[in-house]
């Protein structure tokens, strides 16, 4: 398991035991709803006819779909607000990694896009020109990679712009993230939703 599976999968067992508690608690609502709708059906259906225990009936079956409706939606909120909350933890500790681990999977990042026998530019963010940039480029060169870094800082948080002429490669954190967006959401739903 490599050092980016170990951090996501803290990051998935921490927000999972959250995600637990939620749901938890959302079914404990869902009984406090229920409960509450069959005392009132019970209570209505004494004093009634039998037409008056039809509507309890209804009355009963829509409060029903109503808590179930406002559980499930609850749960599709709170499932939301945790893969965000999880994919920005994820970019944190991304961006927390030591010089070595981050510029080792930037590195990767730009193998995979980089034009072999090509010089580019790299345009870090003002953090990433804060760090030890030499490391970066010595990793670049062991993959035959041809950059030279910007000294001007792009406005980002993490990763680079990897530029060829006027064709320019989005590898910024957010960008990679965004792009694997729904294989990590897919993820993250089987990790803290496995039902």
């Amino acid at each position: 398991m490599s050092a980016e599976e170990k951090i996501l999968q803290g990051i998935l067992d921490d927000a999972k035991a959250q995600a637990d508690k939620i749901l938890s608690d959302g079914e404990a609502v869902c009984r406090e709803i229920t409960a509450q709708t069959e005392q009132m059906v019970k209570s209505y259906s004494a004093t009634t006819t039998s037409n008056a225990l039809i509507s309890a009936k209804n009355i009963k079956q829509n409060a029903e779909s109503a808590a179930e409706l406002i559980v499930r939606d609850a749960k599709l909120a709170k499932r939301h607000s945790e893969i965000e909350k999880t994919l920005g933890i994820a970019k944190e500790k991304i961006l927390s990694l030591s010089d070595k681990e981050y510029f080792s999977l930037l590195t990767s990042l730009a193998v995979k896009n980089a034009r072999k026998g090509e010089e580019g530019t790299l345009i870090l963010g003002k953090s990433d020109l804060k760090r030890n940039t030499e490391e970066f480029l010595k990793l670049l060169k062991q993959e035959e990679i041809s950059v030279q870094i910007s000294k001007t800082p792009a406005d980002i948080s993490g990763g680079f712009i990897l530029k060829y002429g006027d064709i320019e490669y989005n590898l910024t954190i957010d960008a990679v993230i965004n792009d694997k967006r729904e294989v990590l959401e897919d993820k993250i739903n089987s990790i803290l939703f496995s039902e």
